[in-house]
């Protein structure tokens, strides 16, 4: 049924597989119309997974290859790398390029950014430099500069944790970024100061702001104060935002972080906070309710792990489920304190919601229990659950 090409192990880790369309038209014209598109997945894990020589140009020959990931690990050395990446044509059909890779210094990485503007069909990067070390912040503004964005990028993921961007790494970052219109930046544990992330928040609206719909944006680890994060209300003025997923801490009270603003964002539809190892007690219920008000949200996730969270806390969130528009709640309130009462006022309180009207799909409650001082009778109550309005889906491990 066409033609299936595996590689040898110590060239590449996993299967290529490319069918020529022809041989399946005469199988089935289904399958015809996938294969159409071609999709390779090249992934290598260290430079022995590179496919090299032969074995590279019989993967350049494919003349139905439409689609290219690159997913190239920290074990793939930085001469391999670009070896690599200058050994395929100029043009060639890359649409994502993943880049795990450590102690890169920074020619080396100018040397790959440069690379990029040979492939004009990327539209999805990632690049993980997880603790690479340099002597300045002012290499990120050089890393930009010589980044040869195409201009179909949709999708830029950056992650930089431990990389001591510090204050003025961040503004250089801010100003530097490619307009895409989905942007993720892992900043944990990189110095950034009250100011540095309010430099960042409002570099990002004056660089980026018009184009971002999505954004990921991870602070944690950073000596941020609790009224530092009043900055965060910068958020409201990006005009096209639908999904924000922030991540802060440890140490943060739910009051720190502007969630009345959050309610401002009129396009905002799904939400994810990450606000584990906070302290939170029974105050972040209260505080946290306000996010019904949010005009177009369907989708919240609140990761509320490793807090100080009660039963009549928990159970409060629970009606966040109340929200006329919201279709989608998770609530991960793992290593808290609850008990079997929160269990049995969970299931009153889902057994009182109203069912969605004819046609409309139910609401949907991911629980994450684990960790909790439940027995195994609370935990089977809710596996148990069956309710009208609601389908439960409980994790307990």
């Amino acid at each position: 049924m066409g033609r299936l090409d595996i590689l040898p192990d110590d060239c590449l880790e996993g299967v290529l597989s490319y069918v020529h369309s022809h041989l399946l038209c005469t199988v089935s014209r289904k399958w015809a119309r996938v294969c159409h598109h071609r999709v390779l997945t090249i992934r290598a894990k260290a430079s022995s997974d590179v496919p090299q020589g032969e074995a590279l140009q019989r993967l350049l020959r494919c003349q139905y290859t439409r689609s290219v990931t690159l997913l190239l690990g920290h074990r793939v050395t930085p001469t391999v790398l670009q070896t690599y990446l200058d050994a395929l044509p100029k043009g060639y059909p890359v649409e994502k390029l993943e880049v795990v890779r450590r102690k890169l210094d920074l020619p080396q990485l100018q040397s790959i950014s440069r690379s990029l503007g040979r492939f004009p069909t990327l539209t999805e990067l990632s690049l993980d430099l997880d603790e690479v070390q340099f002597p300045s912040p002012v290499w990120v503004q050089e890393l930009l500069t010589t980044c040869a964005v195409p201009a179909g990028l949709r999708t830029l993921s950056l992650s930089l944790s431990s990389c001591r961007v510090g204050d003025r790494g961040a503004t250089a970052l801010a100003l530097g970024l490619p307009k895409v219109p989905s942007l993720s930046l892992d900043l944990f544990n990189n110095q950034l100061s009250s100011e540095g992330i309010q430099t960042l928040l409002q570099g990002l609206l004056t660089n980026v702001g018009e184009s971002l719909t999505s954004l990921e944006l991870d602070l944690r680890g950073n000596p941020v104060t609790a009224e530092g994060l009043a900055c965060l209300k910068v958020l409201v003025g990006f005009p096209r935002l639908q999904k924000l997923t922030l991540m802060v801490g440890p140490g943060m009270p739910t009051a720190s972080v502007p969630l009345r603003e959050l309610t401002r964002c009129p396009h905002l539809r799904v939400l994810a906070l990450h606000l584990a190892e906070n302290e939170m007690g029974d105050e972040a219920a209260d505080d946290l309710l306000v996010l019904k008000d949010c005009p177009a949200l369907t989708h919240l996730e609140l990761f509320l792990g490793y807090n100080l969270l009660q039963d009549d806390s928990a159970v409060q969130l629970c009606r966040l489920l109340d929200a006329p528009g919201l279709s989608r709640l998770v609530l991960d309130v793992h290593h808290n304190d609850l008990t079997d009462d929160a269990a049995d006022a969970f299931l009153k309180h889902l057994s009182e919601m109203t069912p969605a009207g004819q046609g409309a799909p139910r609401k949907r409650l991911v629980l994450d229990i684990r960790e909790n001082s439940l027995t195994r009778l609370g935990i089977d109550k809710l596996k148990r659950a069956r309710c009208d309005a609601v389908t439960l889906d409980c994790r307990h491990g």
